[in-house]
């Protein structure tokens, strides 16, 4: 078992840390090693542990974009860092999220409801091993409002927690049951199409939309 969180240092960068769980205990907290902790702020850590692959965000090129890397939990070694392609914006996207092969993730890049909304995607491209999810849609009036939606964390397939903060940075944390079934997101060009294209296109860090 690992668990991922991030921290504050004295020099106030905000870095990712990782424990693992020795029996019916946590381990001591170790700093992540590679290329994962670059620039001052990186946090919202996601691991994917089926496929060993760590999801974060960060501010190493200016604004905050979504980030993965392969992650060796024996030695706490990660390896390059790969931005999201696909669905990264030019504003920021924090807040990475998978539950049941969907992607999730929060930005203010997309024009929506506020600030910051909700997306998601089904859409995922595997490159040499790193699973990049597609381009993110919103995901309605059911999670998203005026205010900064945040983050969406899921915990059963019809419960989740939701956070919600208002142009004053007041955060509240909501518990959402029972909402309508997402509908799959629509693609104008069919998946083949789609991943014979992303084979070519420039790795531009706002693709069409």
């Amino acid at each position: 078992d690992l668990m991922f969180f991030s921290k504050k240092n004295v020099d106030g960068e905000v870095q990712l840390f990782f424990c693992q769980k020795e029996g019916r205990k946590w381990g001591e907290p170790a700093l992540v090693k590679g290329s994962v902790n670059e620039g001052n702020w990186n946090a919202y850590p996601f691991y994917l542990e089926d496929s060993g692959l760590l999801y974060w965000s960060s501010d190493r090129d200016g604004d905050k974009d979504i980030y993965v890397c392969k992650f060796d939990p024996s030695t706490g070694n990660a390896d390059a860092a790969n931005p999201l392609f696909y669905s990264n914006t030019d504003g920021d996207d924090i807040a990475p999220f998978f539950r049941n092969k969907t992607f999730y993730c929060a930005s203010n890049g997309i024009p929506g409801f506020g600030g910051f909304d909700v997306y998601s995607t089904t859409t995922m491209v595997r490159e040499n091993g790193i699973l990049l999810p597609g381009m993110v849609l919103n995901m309605g009036a059911s999670f998203n409002t005026w205010n900064d939606e945040t983050q969406l964390v899921w915990l059963t397939d019809n419960t989740s927690v939701l956070k919600r903060a208002d142009w004053k940075g007041n955060a509240t944390y909501l518990l959402l049951k029972d909402l309508p079934k997402e509908q799959e997101p629509y693609l104008e060009i069919q998946m083949p199409d789609i991943r014979m294209e992303m084979d070519t296109i420039s790795h531009s860090k706002n693709p069409t939309r």
